[in-house]
């Protein structure tokens, strides 16, 4: 038993020493491990990534006609995970909005935890989406308004937000009949 444990710590020390040697490569040829876009100054900020990063520069668009100024960081690499620009970038950040395709939210698990002790900004972990939905960008903007407002718009059907208010057994029961 203690063989295994003493392999597998080696294995996890070096695909963690692999990851690190990484980030010097992403920085040269992806120009960062994340894109921030307007941060500074701004009331919120969106985190996303993938797919969903479109739909947030819609929302970022659509706040900026209804006079929020809303920032954008567009995270480009999950491991190594941009957590020293993130507590850099989001310190002064009241309001953070992780928009993501699936249920879990595991996004805005990671961006919680990297800024952790290093900002006092409110993180909203979603809209969620998923089982190929669509997001509509309303929903993003909707987060954003309520986040900064306390307010929830009705602009997006209550059936249409998917990830913190969902019945769970309703899930389950959906998930076991699929």
């Amino acid at each position: 038993n203690f063989m295994a444990y003493n392999i597998h710590a080696v294995w996890q020390q070096e695909v963690w020493a692999a990851v690190e040697r990484s980030r010097r490569y992403i920085e040269q040829y992806m120009g960062g491990l994340c894109a921030p876009e307007n941060v500074e100054g701004a009331e919120a900020v969106i985190i996303a990534s993938g797919s969903a990063a479109a739909q947030s520069r819609e929302a970022i668009r659509l706040c900026k006609d209804q006079g929020i100024n809303v920032g954008f960081i567009k995270i480009r690499s999950l491991r190594p995970f941009p957590t020293k620009e993130l507590r850099q970038l989001c310190a002064k950040t009241k309001l953070i909005v992780v928009p993501e395709f699936n249920y879990v939210a595991w996004l805005a698990k990671d961006v919680a935890a990297a800024i952790y002790g290093y900002s006092n900004a409110k993180i909203v972990a979603g809209p969620h989406v998923y089982g190929g939905m669509s997001m509509p960008v309303e929903m993003i903007v909707d987060e954003v308004v309520g986040g900064l407002t306390g307010k929830k718009s009705i602009a997006v059907p209550e059936s249409a937000i998917m990830g913190r208010d969902v019945n769970q057994a309703e899930v389950a029961h959906f998930m076991q009949n699929i």
